[in-house]
């Protein structure tokens, strides 16, 4: 899967997940820092499978909506650091199949994930 971090997710997720066969990539390092939301979101409908972000505006499904090629992961874990974040989000991506996060909302905490309408 091709998936995006957002800005505001600690960017040394990315390898510390490098062994997992996907591609992370974060919009810092892809030239999209400080850009709009709905420009990143435009991006990531485009460009990945999978967008994770703690960025509370991201929860609006009438804004930014899922669709048939798009998941969204929240991260409601705080502090979102990397020690915090890297264990929940290993078991997310290593447990699950492509189906279950493309096309879905979900919602990650440190006791695990769920989908969600």
């Amino acid at each position: 899967m091709r998936v995006l971090l957002d800005e505001c997710m600690p960017f040394p997720i990315i390898a510390r997940l490098a062994d997992l066969p996907h591609q992370f990539e974060h919009a810092t390092k892809v030239g999209l820092a400080g850009l709009p939301n709905g420009t990143l979101y435009h991006y990531a409908l485009v460009h990945h499978d999978v967008f994770i972000t703690n960025d509370r505006h991201f929860r609006r499904s009438d804004v930014y909506p899922v669709a048939s090629t798009l998941g969204i992961v929240f991260v409601r874990i705080a502090p979102c650091t990397t020690e915090s974040v890297v264990a929940p989000l290993r078991s997310l991506f290593t447990g699950t199949v492509e189906s279950t996060l493309i096309g879905h909302r979900v919602i990650l905490r440190r006791e695990g994930w769920a989908s969600v309408a």
